[in-house]
């Protein structure tokens, strides 16, 4: 009763040790993975903020860098385009100058109103619907013309608001001197219009947009707020990647384009940031709370379930011990205990197979040499032997002896129970003795040879394997010819010993060699060829299923039968 208690008293404890282990190795893998995770999305949030801000930057730097450069090639070109200069110098190809203006800024991306002025300040060509805002002389003289008539050979970019209607404004200017001959002949400029440009900053993806000219003057935001009263950047204060607007911090990158002349600002709030994390980390804590509770629960269930599997495996194993090989463990926990039960079965399983197949060996090796024994001595070999020594005793006393001898030497052979294998050379031995005994009765009509390969030679085989094969030569081969030869080649191929016996006999009809094949294959049919099925079903049982009879046969040619077995050495 004691025992019993003690044992019960295990088993709990055990279970508990469990369940506490359970529950430990759980909660702190889950504390681990959710700071880990913790972790992971502040330094993953972050990095998609600097990397959204660097490739916003990126793209507005190079879109507005590929624009403005496609503007000065276009001025470049103009200014040489042959149409403009006669219209400059002579008023002729207004159409044509037209269309070379219209098609230079349909493409592009970013619109412009294009005006193209004489040396007196007059606008002679523009796409404007309204008054040309250069007619006015104190305009002409100052702002972007003043810098044109100053410096002839370069493009000028310069921060220019123009209110064209109420829907449309202009907000920088970008325009040249047309040259030529050395000569200023007009002034070509393009107004950028405002709406183009917001249109290709809004889809960045950050908080502020700012596009600033090299005096920190803004050209253009996404955020008016960030202006302050002379149009410049107005921030709190200004660190490394960091600077705040209003009480906010943002991250941001500075880019410049045009060799300095602008430059363009990203920023992005980084509150958000902290909100999403304090989100993140009350989230995460009611997880880890919820999932410390299931756990619990689980790892008592878990536990108790394992506890039980153990149980049924040691019950089994018990039985087993016992002498009951039938006792399989039926486990379907989906987890290693249920593979240990399956291998337990499994091993199970083949235990009573090898059993089963060892029994089988033995009774098949009893039989196979009860049957042999039967079939060397039976009445017509003993009656034909004995009349053979009759005439063999009158006419030549000496090989009467011979064969007395190897008579005797079968019999001795046949009846020696005690070796199941023997060496190859010996067993050749007592089968030259079987062979010179049939050589005695038919004479020249039986010829044989033997060939044996050095390697072979160290080999053990079966004992009386070769005999019923020979047996069968002889006895099934002179139906319709008078003499028969019988060749035995053995040798070694990959490890495996091949014992060929060739005979120049009848041969075997397709279709009774298919039935013999047949029934070497399935040894539940009843076989005529008590020989042949022996020795194959002897070869599976000693060595596996790879390995026995091949029979090869051509009617009116012969027969060749392979003894496949593994090469054994003493």
């Amino acid at each position: 009763m004691k025992s019993k208690e003690k044992v019960v008293k295990k088993k709990h404890l055990y279970r508990d040790e469990i369940k506490k282990l359970l529950i430990i190795y759980c909660i702190s893998f889950i504390v681990i993975s959710i700071l880990s995770v913790y972790v992971f999305l502040g330094l993953y949030t972050n990095r998609v903020v600097r990397d959204q801000n660097n490739e916003a930057n990126d793209f507005g730097r190079n879109f507005l860098e590929e624009e403005f450069k496609l503007y000065n090639k276009d001025i470049i070109t103009l200014e040489q385009e042959q149409a403009v200069q006669d219209f400059l110098m002579k008023g002729e190809q207004e159409a044509k100058v037209y269309e070379l203006l219209y098609d230079c800024i349909n493409s592009r991306q970013v619109k412009s109103i294009f005006y193209l002025v004489d040396t007196e300040g007059k606008t002679i060509l523009t796409n404007n619907y309204v008054a040309s805002p250069y007619n006015s002389y104190e305009i002409f003289v100052s702002g972007i013309f003043k810098q044109l008539k100053s410096n002839p050979d370069k493009i000028i970019y310069r921060n220019s608001k123009v209110q064209i209607d109420i829907t449309k404004r202009t907000i920088y200017s970008i325009g040249k001197a047309m040259v030529i001959d050395g000569e200023i002949m007009g002034y070509l400029v393009f107004d950028l219009l405002e709406a183009d440009l917001q249109k290709i900053i809004h889809n960045s993806d950050v908080s502020i947009f700012i596009l600033t000219d090299q005096y920190n003057n803004v050209i253009i935001t996404t955020n008016s707020q960030i202006l302050d009263n002379i149009g410049k950047i107005n921030i709190d204060k200004k660190e490394k990647n960091a600077l705040w607007f209003r009480g906010k911090e943002y991250y941001y990158r500075q880019s410049e384009l045009l060799d300095g002349q602008m430059f363009v600002y990203t920023l992005s709030e980084i509150e958000t940031v902290r909100n999403l994390m304090s989100i993140s980390t009350i989230f995460l804590i009611c997880m880890l709370t919820g999932l410390s509770i299931l756990i619990m629960k689980l790892a008592g269930y878990a536990s108790k379930k394992k506890t039980k599997s153990i149980e049924d495996l040691i019950g089994s194993i018990t039985a087993a011990q016992h002498g009951d090989l039938k006792s399989f463990v039926t486990i379907q926990s989906d987890d290693e205990f249920e593979i240990i039960g399956e291998h337990f079965n499994k091993m199970l399983v083949e235990v009573n197979a090898l059993m089963t197949k060892n029994d089988e060996l033995n009774n098949r090796n009893r039989v196979s040499q009860i049957k042999q024994l039967e079939s060397q001595f039976n009445p017509h070999f003993i009656f034909n032997t004995l009349e053979t020594l009759k005439y063999l005793l009158l006419v030549d006393e000496k090989k009467a002896s011979e064969m007395i001898v190897n008579f005797a030497n079968i019999l001795r052979y046949s009846i020696d129970y005690e070796k199941n294998t023997i060496s190859l050379i010996e067993d050749i031995k007592y089968l030259n003795s079987y062979l010179m005994i049939q050589k005695c009765r038919y004479n020249k009509r039986l010829t044989y040879d033997i060939h044996i390969d050095e390697e072979a030679k160290q080999c053990i085989v079966p004992k009386l394997i070769m005999q019923p094969i020979i047996e069968n030569c002889i006895n099934h081969s002179y139906k319709g010819k008078d003499t028969l030869h019988i060749d035995v080649n053995i040798k070694v191929v990959d490890d495996m010993l091949m014992m060929e016996i060739v005979d120049d006999g009848d041969g075997i009809s397709e279709e009774a060699l298919n039935d013999i094949r047949r029934r070497l294959d399935d040894e539940q049919l009843v076989s005529n060829s008590i020989g042949l099925n022996n020795v194959n079903r002897r070869l599976k049982l000693l060595y596996g299923l790879d390995y026995g009879l091949i029979i090869k046969s051509e009617l009116c040619i012969g027969t060749i039968v392979i003894i496949k077995m593994p090469k054994k050495v003493w």
